[in-house]
């Protein structure tokens, strides 16, 4: 008998060592592989400049933000994977412009998902916001949501919601000057 067990032991290490190694969940601090995520980054860039006409594009946005990796996991990370697929001249363009944007929102709306620490620092982003903001003087609608995503960014506080309140705020009233 312990020459069978010897046997069927050394059986099950061939075959967990063979197909028992399962692609784990990433977790927070992990070193991975591609730290950008630039082959997901860059297929969500696409499916947001150009949304299939259909009438389920939203739920198949959700392969970007509710399955792994997802958007609310990259934080900073989203923006130097968008430099690094579009670069500073194509990111201009309208599409991208607005595709980014949607991109930094999602990816700053939950801290705490954030795979690796150093995304967590907003910096990268805010830069490209700036340089966005100074790019795009002449578009009032763009400028107020990098206004948004400037404020959010910080303590990770984007959301759709959020962003479709800010940009429909209506603005307040100023006062009359006092006529003489």
């Amino acid at each position: 008998m312990p020459h069978i067990s010897s046997r069927v032991i050394a059986f099950c290490i061939i075959i967990i060592l063979t197909f028992g190694q399962r692609p784990s969940a990433q977790v927070p601090g992990t070193p991975i592989p591609d730290p950008y995520f630039i082959d997901f980054v860059a297929s969500a860039l696409r499916f947001v400049a150009d949304p299939p006409d259909s009438p389920i594009a939203t739920f198949q946005y959700q392969k970007f933000t509710k399955s792994s990796p997802r958007l609310s996991q990259l934080g900073d990370g989203v923006t130097i994977a968008a430099l690094k697929i579009l670069g500073g001249e194509t990111l201009l363009l309208p599409k991208q412009t607005n595709a980014y944007l949607v991109l930094v929102r999602d990816a700053f709306s939950d801290q705490a998902r954030v795979l690796q620490k150093s995304n967590t620092d907003p910096s990268v982003t805010l830069f490209v916001l700036e340089y966005l903001k100074a790019k795009k003087a002449d578009d009032a609608e763009t400028l107020k949501r990098i206004s948004y995503l400037q404020g959010c960014v910080t303590d990770f506080s984007c959301s759709a919601y959020g962003e479709h309140l800010f940009l429909t705020r209506q603005p307040l009233p100023r006062p009359k000057p006092p006529s003489n």
